[in-house]
């Protein structure tokens, strides 16, 4: 069965009040019979509804997910009951507001978590560039941006930054919770000059995450502070040395 078929589907059997919502690339079913989606919610929309989703179908990535289209205080919680194959599966009450289904789930699904059970993608780092050089001398206080992940709601970041390829030892504390797509070192953290890594990670609310970039290098500044510093006196002697032999002369 196509991808768009069987959103059509769902679109069709949702609950009254809900609209489905089709998360492409990790929504992937595999149809078992001929049997469809049946819904046969109770009386009463705007109290609880208890609705029977049958399905012949074995999710294998991923759970049907939808947003409210109504105000979720007007409904406290949605009855979902799962018929795979024969076996009946209730996994719980959600609310409404949030849109999952949670719960263990039987033999023949392949993960327990809720609306997003696969893990995200990977963000992609875009600045500071792979291999690429930041500022002349002294300190930096770098921005670091990189993608957004789209495919799920509710994404944090986590970013790590090091001088140690390994990333055992890390020049900042790990950087977590971030919810935007960038984040500018404090000037406590301005890096010195040296060459160092970053890399970041995705991570569901539900504790699913993308894993670990290929980390990044970049080199920060053109030469140690010191070393400016030492070239700038050896050029003010030399330049003294100059105006007092030149002075001599006259």
């Amino acid at each position: 069965m196509k991808e768009e078929e069987l959103i059509k589907k769902l679109e069709n059997i949702a609950p009254p009040g809900i609209e489905v919502q089709s998360h492409r690339r990790r929504l992937r079913m595999a149809l078992l019979d001929s049997e469809y989606f049946r819904e046969q919610p109770e009386v009463g929309v705007f109290g609880q509804v208890s609705s029977t989703v049958k399905r012949g179908v074995d999710v294998l990535r991923g759970l049907i997910s939808w947003r409210p289209v109504w105000k979720p205080a007007l409904v406290s919680t949605l009855a979902i009951a799962l018929i795979v194959g024969s076996a009946l599966f209730v996994p719980s009450l959600v609310t409404p507001s949030t849109g999952t289904l949670t719960g263990t789930l039987p033999p023949g699904i392949a993960k327990s978590s809720g609306e997003e059970s696969n893990a995200p993608a990977k963000p992609i780092l875009s600045s500071p560039a792979n291999s690429s050089r930041v500022g002349f001398i002294g300190k930096q206080a770098l921005t670091f941006q990189w993608t957004v992940v789209t495919e799920f709601s509710g994404v944090s970041y986590k970013l790590q930054i090091t001088s140690d390829p390994s990333f055992v030892n890390l020049t900042i504390p790990e950087v977590s919770g971030l919810t935007e797509t960038s984040y500018t070192l404090s000037q406590g953290q301005a890096l010195p000059y040296g060459t160092y890594y970053w890399r970041m990670k995705a991570i569901y609310s539900a504790q699913n995450d993308s894993g670990w970039t290929a980390p990044h290098s970049f080199q920060v500044g053109l030469m140690p502070l010191w070393t400016f510093i030492v070239i700038v006196v050896v050029i003010g002697m030399l330049v003294a040395a100059l105006v007092y032999r030149f002075a001599l002369k006259r």
